[in-house]
């Protein structure tokens, strides 16, 4: 007897940019068609998260969307601007950490460590920062 799978992830560069509605038609084709899949997972960038409503993050959540790899692709700005990514090494790989939480359920546990590692950068680090997240 084999083993049960229990989670699909969606391949194909980052698949969590597509809309809100998208995302649930799949979430909703996957259930029908393996009825015993529990958790969704895919690649992501981070503007593919700031760009969903609480709401949505919420419904991605109960739909079965769990475990986002965020992908960081350099800590080089030269090269982020190069690739229009829209965010700098301060928003990126330069500030990398493991953080688990659900939006918008831990919404405050994780504005608050970011608050606290904000408060522990240098005013030239956050500058950059502010530039980074200017599109959000």
């Amino acid at each position: 007897m084999g083993r049960k799978v229990t989670r699909t992830f969606l391949t194909g560069a980052n698949p969590f940019v597509l809309k809100y509605d998208r995302l649930m038609e799949i979430a909703g084709l996957v259930h029908r068609y393996f009825p015993g899949m529990e958790t969704i997972g895919s690649f992501a960038r981070v503007t593919d998260v700031t760009l969903k409503t609480d709401e949505e993050l919420d419904a991605l959540h109960g739909a079965g969307y769990d475990g986002l790899t965020i992908g960081i692709e350099t800590a080089d700005d030269e090269a982020l601007r190069f690739m229009d990514k829209g965010y700098l090494a301060a928003f990126g790989a330069s500030n990398a950490f493991q953080l688990h939480g659900v939006l918008p359920k831990d919404k405050e546990k994780l504005l608050t460590f970011f608050d606290d590692v904000i408060k522990n950068v240098g005013e030239d680090e956050l500058r950059r920062y502010r530039e980074s997240v200017h599109h959000l």
